[in-house]
């Protein structure tokens, strides 16, 4: 039997050839297959993100700022002081201490008694030496009128007195020397009867001179005298009244008694201080600022004084001095401002003190709005209801507003309320209404 071979390979071959054409029938339909199991998950994928966006974070009012006028204020700081601060010293000294009629924060007037001394030994010295005066004045009285006739009369019995004594002397002398030239009596007895003649006639000379003086008149070189210690003598009655009045201390000017320093019993001396007293109640504020702020000043600007330590001490003040120099290190120049006096103030205090330097218009913002961040401000500025922080930069605080000098414009929509709770990209929900949109 034969067989024919040919028409088997054709078999064999047309098998081959549709089997190889079903196995790509069947990988088209899977790849076709994937593709649109493919677009349907997209599709549905797309549909989730849709259905799943983030809701609002938290609902929020916001407002637009506006333009405002801004008052324009320096703050300053400084120590309080006595613009003048007397102290007092007691004029006499080694004088005791027996009265204090003022102590420390009383008021006093000028001319007010402080201070009493001991006076009892001046008063003593006072009344010796008037004593004195009235006895030189009498002295004087008598040399410029020396005439009178009972003074010549006297002083003619005196030198009648005298004569007879000196010729009773001479005498004796005569006898004696005669004795002892006979050997009667000796050297001694002689030469003692010849001084008391001597003697006799010295004191004759001198009341004769007496009465020729009486009888002539004083001479002017005795009356200088009879005056140079009458001059003297007033003196020191003058001298006396000024040291007793020194033992009075009164005040030498209206003024606030800073300290007291002296007691019952001690004794006075001009170098020891009795007390401080700061001159008329003026303080004055001496405030260092900034050299770059010292052009934004002038003499005579209001000053508002406060005090961080006591509340109720509230005043004014006016700028007094701007100084002359500004110190190379710090770069800051002193001003005195004169402070208002009000209970409470004490010197050494550390007081503030406001300037009003002018007006500007400003974007003014509220302080609940401004969130700060290690020091940093910012506030949180929504868009198409996402909250984004924005930094700013801050200037002059009045009452509840703040102002903005960089980073903000008016059609900013800031959130007000509820910007502690808010990060940045949070999605927000705003509450639109006028009274919101207002700066609040």
């Amino acid at each position: 039997m034969f067989l024919d071979n040919s028409n088997n390979s054709n078999n064999t071959m047309s098998k081959k050839r549709f089997n190889k054409g079903l196995y790509k029938g069947i990988i088209m339909m899977i790849f076709i297959s994937s593709g649109v199991l493919g677009c349907n998950s997209k599709a549905k994928d797309k549909k989730v993100n849709a259905s799943s966006s983030p809701p609002p974070v938290l609902t929020v009012s916001t407002f637009k700022p506006e333009f405002k006028v801004i008052q324009k204020n320096l703050n300053v700081t400084g120590t309080l002081a006595a613009w003048d601060l007397l102290s007092i010293s007691p004029s006499a000294n080694g004088l005791k201490v027996i009265g204090i009629y003022a102590e420390s924060g009383e008021s006093v007037n000028k001319g007010q008694i402080l201070i009493k001394l001991d006076d009892a030994s001046l008063i003593a010295q006072l009344a010796s030496t008037r004593a004195r005066l009235a006895s030189s004045q009498a002295q004087l009285d008598k040399v410029r009128n020396p005439n009178r006739s009972q003074d010549v009369l006297r002083q003619e019995a005196a030198l009648i007195q005298a004569k007879a004594s000196l010729d009773n002397a001479r005498d004796n002398a005569k006898r004696y020397e005669l004795l002892y030239s006979q050997g009667a009596v000796s050297r001694i007895d002689s030469d003692t009867r010849k001084t008391t003649f001597e003697t006799s006639q010295a004191l004759y000379n001198q009341e004769l001179e007496r009465l020729n003086l009486l009888k002539a008149g004083a001479r002017s070189e005795d009356i200088r005298i009879a005056q140079a210690s009458v001059a003297d003598i007033s003196a020191q009655i003058q001298q006396l009244n000024v040291q007793l009045s020194q033992t009075i201390v009164k005040a030498p000017d209206s003024g606030l008694v800073l300290d007291r320093m002296v007691h019952l019993g001690d004794v006075s001396s001009s170098a020891a201080k009795l007390f401080t007293v700061i001159r008329n109640n003026r303080f004055e504020l001496q405030a260092k600022i900034p050299e770059l702020d010292l052009n934004s000043i002038k003499i005579g600007d209001s000053v508002s004084i406060s005090s961080d330590a006591n509340s109720s001490l509230k005043t004014t003040g006016k700028i007094r001095q701007i100084g002359p120099g500004v110190d190379q290190a710090s770069r800051q120049a002193i001003v005195k401002i004169d402070v208002v006096y009000v209970k409470g103030m004490q010197t050494g205090q550390f007081i503030k003190g406001v300037v009003n330097i002018g007006e500007s218009k400003g974007i003014m913002i509220p302080t609940k709005s401004i969130i700060n961040t290690d020091g940093n401000a910012q506030v949180f500025v929504v868009n198409n209801s996402v909250a984004k922080a924005r930094p700013i930069t801050t200037g002059t605080i009045r009452d509840k507003l703040v102002e903005v000098k960089k980073g903000l414009s008016i059609n900013d929509e800031i959130i007000n309320e509820g910007a502690g709770f808010i990060k940045d990209g949070d999605v927000v929900k705003v509450v639109y209404n006028d009274k919101n949109r207002r700066l609040p």
